[in-house]
C-alpha cells in the first residue's frame, strides 16, 4: 500500500486590517454637489428596492452578517448625502 501524500498545513492568515475610512463626501471635481447627491438618492433607492422588492423581504432567508451589512451600506450613503445637503445649503 504506497504512503498517503499530505500538503503542509496552511499557513496562518493575518487578522483583516481596517479599511481606510472613506471621506464623507467623494472627491471627483466632475460632479457638482447635486449630482452627487441625485447619484446616492438613487443608489440608495435601488439598494433598498433590490432589498425589499415589490413583494416583500427578497434576502428574508440570508445570514444576519450579510443583512447587517446591507443596512451599514444603506446608513453609509445616507450619511453622506445628508453631510453633502447640509454643505450645499450652507452655500
Amino acid at each position: 500500500m504506497a504512503d498517503r501524500i499530505m500538503s503542509p498545513p496552511n499557513p496562518p492568515v493575518p487578522p483583516p486590517t481596517a479599511a481606510p475610512a472613506a471621506p464623507a463626501v467623494p472627491a471627483d471635481p466632475e460632479l457638482s454637489a447635486a449630482d452627487i447627491i441625485e447619484n446616492n438618492l438613487e443608489q440608495l433607492h435601488s439598494l433598498l428596492c433590490c432589498c425589499h422588492g415589490d413583494e416583500g423581504l427578497v434576502l428574508q432567508g440570508a445570514d444576519p452578517h450579510h443583512l447587517n451589512n446591507v443596512m451599514w451600506l444603506a446608513a453609509t450613503l445616507l450619511k453622506q448625502t445628508q453631510t453633502l445637503f447640509q454643505e450645499v445649503l450652507k452655500q
